[in-house]
């Protein structure tokens, strides 16, 4: 009994590990400084949901199937917003400069 408990144990974590790169892919990567500096958030996008992340001055938006992450100048997807098009522009790297104010929440719509 006890060499089937250590089986099961080796095969869950080879299963954990192979799914980290596919995670690691699909994230969305928000920073408190310009230019992708001070890491504050990671998450993995849902569609159509509104996520407040908190303020972010630049963005890494990752994800393979493409579509479009609308900004928020508010949390809960409220007040001004800008669109990101995925690859084409998924990387903003100063807010302030490119639209004169920091995001607090994100909504991710991806391609049909």
């Amino acid at each position: 009994m006890a060499s089937l408990i250590v089986l099961s144990t080796v095969v869950y974590g080879q299963c954990d590990n192979l799914s980290s790169p596919t995670a690691d892919r699909e994230q969305f990567k928000f920073y408190k400084q310009s230019f992708y500096k001070d890491l504050f958030k990671a998450v993995v996008p849902r569609p159509r949901r509104c996520i407040t992340v908190g303020k972010f001055a630049s963005a890494n938006f990752n994800i393979i199937r493409g579509g479009v992450v609308t900004m928020y100048e508010k949390s809960g997807c409220h007040g001004v917003s800008k669109d990101r098009t995925i690859p084409g522009s998924s990387m903003p790297g100063d807010n302030m400069s490119d639209y004169g104010m920091l995001f607090r929440s994100i909504r991710y719509t991806p391609n049909p």
